[in-house]
Parts: C-alpha cells; structure tokens; sequence
C-alpha cells in the first residue's frame, strides 16, 4: 500500500475537504488551508477565464499551469477539484513543484507527462 500524506483542506460548499498526495513526504511540511473565500475566488478566477479552458480541453484536452494566473496561488488537486465540478469530467494533473499540466480523462497519464517534460523541460517518468 502507498503511503499518503495530506497536502490541504478546503472549505467547499461549506464541507472540509482533504487533499492527498501519494509517497513520502519529505522533511517538515505544514498542509495549507484554503479558506471558503479562497475558493470563492478560485472559482471567481475560473468562471472569468472559463471560455478559455473551455476552447483548451476542447482543443487538446489539457492546459499548462504557466496559461493561468490563477495556477500560482492554489495547489493543482484543489484547482482539478473545482474545475471537474464545474465542467461535471474527470480532471487531473502532474508536475513538478509550480510547474504542472492539467488534463481530462480522455488522455493518458504518459500523454500528458510526455507534454509537461516537452514544456517545461521536466523530467517526470
């Protein structure tokens, strides 16, 4: 069994919602706490840019963390999080420290590793 540790709570749709990461974690880690205004704004920031996810799922099925503002402020769980409810599709992303891609089911997990590592020059295997 793979070890998990939690990486942040959320205060959606009044809920307490816990995100984890599989693995070990390294060194002292605090889990960070988005509160229900944080999300609010998440959801502000999706909503405004919403054409634009749109045309690139539509288009590629996937989006950098770069094409966002929004990408730098929240952890990629918590954005596939809101993002999967809104679009009502299984969303998911990879990465590297800031630097992520996030995609729908209709890809693969190799597709969308193979076009991190070609974008942001990473070395996800």
């Amino acid at each position: 069994m793979q070890d998990k540790y939690i990486i942040a709570t959320a205060d959606i749709n009044n809920e307490r919602k816990e995100f984890y990461r599989e693995g070990k974690r390294e060194g002292f880690y605090l889990p960070k706490h988005y509160t229900s205004l944080d999300i609010k704004c998440l959801q502000s920031d999706i909503n405004q840019n919403m054409h634009l996810i749109r045309h690139k799922f539509r288009r590629l099925e996937y989006f950098y963390s770069d094409a966002f503002n929004f990408c730098k402020f929240y952890l990629p769980e918590v954005i596939c999080n809101i993002l999967g409810k809104e679009l009502k599709v299984e969303i998911d992303a990879c990465g590297q420290g800031n630097d992520f891609i996030i995609y729908t089911d209709k890809i693969e997990y190799p597709y969308a590793r193979d076009r991190y590592n070609e974008h942001f020059h990473g070395n996800l295997v």
